[in-house]
């Protein structure tokens, strides 16, 4: 009998996973909430839809199992990914820094030709449908044998066993109403947390729950960095390339490089938001961020304030060569000069402070934007509950996660999407090959 899969969430994982189940021979269901698949990819990149990352390397990742991780990127890679795509008419180009689009340069291009894949592929899309439970049939373990029995203490207090129950298929429970849909593998990908305007409501965490699996808190993740901005604020709206520290109780906690812009409530672009999953987990120390503001040219700025001193240029006028001009007279405030003041006037201590504010001006950081504001969640199920060569759960076999629900954040840039097509890819195809008896209905 054919083997039916269901598959929630109808995201970049869940779209994946369905055409890589369906190639399988599978029949294949996929539901979602919302009234088109793939919606946050209509918005991914700012509508470009920043699909992957030619550098991709698990090390730029964060996880509770890397060696899992990257595993499943070896499964899944770039050059992976870039065949399928253009093979379902999907073509794509990389800027320098690796950041890989479509040649539309549209998600919302790509959403539609991706809805005509899955409706060729013969998956049944079934829009606006909340799944509201799962359940285990009765019966015996389907093959392949559930992985040796392990405890651990379950969120509730005490012990679950891992890998252990019978287990004969799912129930998925839509809606309000009694209807049951009943399938024999069911993959979850429906989302963190971030961005519920786009469907992203982490519903399914607490089914995940209720089945066994640890639920890691869910936090805000690539979301702007709130901060004290009061000496600031003629700054608001400047965007530049910055290297960022982020120091916690004094300590390093994390570093990127990228844009950054500064705003009225803190920073925002790609630099401080690859750091926010490492501020909201740890709101309970003193946070401070400190800019280097030309990380790329710290030289040629020590030549251009050497030549200012021997013509006595203005300060103010020195550092325009190397950043836009509202910055250089509130670093001028900041290092105690003067708007006005020419570098041949000034003396070495004060030129010092000056050069301290360019390579670390601080600001401290408060908090992140909530998780309706962030482009992703960090937290929920522990990778490591997962077999990284299927994406099958240790905790419940026959059930199947991937995308942003399992506990992995990457930077801006293409890696988070590139997570979800590489775990739904490998989830789907493990769950449309899976052999054994097809459940009930």
């Amino acid at each position: 009998m054919t083997l039916r899969v269901g598959i929630v969430g109808a995201g970049p994982a869940g779209i994946m996973a369905a055409l890589k189940a369906a190639a399988q021979g599978a029949v294949v269901h996929l539901y979602d909430t919302n009234q088109a698949v793939g919606r946050k990819l209509t918005v991914a990149g700012n509508g470009r839809c920043n699909l992957s990352n030619a550098d991709l390397r698990s090390e730029v990742y964060a996880s509770d199992a890397p060696d899992a991780l990257a595993a499943v990127l070896r499964r899944y890679g770039y050059l992976a990914l870039l065949a399928d795509l253009e093979g379902l008419g999907i073509y794509t180009y990389a800027t320098p820094d690796g950041w890989t689009y479509p040649v539309s340069n549209s998600g919302a291009a790509v959403v539609e030709i991706l809805a005509v894949a899955l409706e060729q592929a013969g998956v049944q899309v079934r829009l606006m449908t909340k799944v509201t439970g799962l359940r285990l049939l009765g019966g015996p373990p389907p093959p392949p044998p559930p992985p040796p029995k392990a405890t651990r203490t379950s969120p509730g207090g005490g012990e679950a066993v891992v890998g252990a129950g019978p287990c004969h298929g799912f129930a998925l429970e839509l809606g309000h109403s009694p209807q049951r849909d009943v399938h024999d593998r069911v993959i979850i990908a429906a989302g963190g947390i971030a961005s519920e305007a786009l469907g992203s409501r982490g519903d399914c965490l607490p089914m995940l729950a209720r089945l066994g699996h640890t639920l890691l808190p869910v936090r805000p993740a690539l979301a702007p960095l709130t901060g004290d901005m009061r000496s600031l604020q003629k700054l608001q709206g400047v965007r530049l390339d910055v290297a960022l520290r982020l120091y916690a109780d004094g300590a390093l906690l994390g570093e990127s490089l990228g844009n950054l812009m500064f705003t009225q409530g803190g920073l925002s672009g790609p630099a401080p938001m690859d750091l926010a999953h490492l501020v909201s987990g740890n709101l309970d120390a003193a946070l401070e961020a400190r800019i280097d503001l030309v990380p790329a040219h710290a030289a040629q700025l020590d030549e251009a304030l050497a030549l200012g001193q021997a013509r006595n240029t203005p300060a103010a006028v020195a550092l325009m060569g190397f950043m836009p001009p509202k910055l250089p007279p509130v670093l001028l405030r900041l290092a105690g000069l003067a708007e006005d003041a020419r570098l041949g006037e000034v003396d070495r201590a004060a030129l010092a402070r000056l050069r301290q504010q360019v390579h670390g001006l601080a600001v401290q950081v408060t908090g992140t934007r909530p998780l309706s504001q962030s482009q992703l969640s960090t937290g929920g199920v522990p990778l490591a509950e997962v077999e990284p060569a299927t994406m099958e759960s240790r905790v419940v076999p026959g059930l199947y996660l991937a995308g942003e629900l399992l506990n992995v954040i990457g930077p801006c840039g293409g890696y988070n999407l590139h997570w979800a097509w590489a775990s739904g890819a490998v989830a789907g195809r493990a769950a449309g090959a899976e052999s054994g008896p097809a459940a009930g209905v």
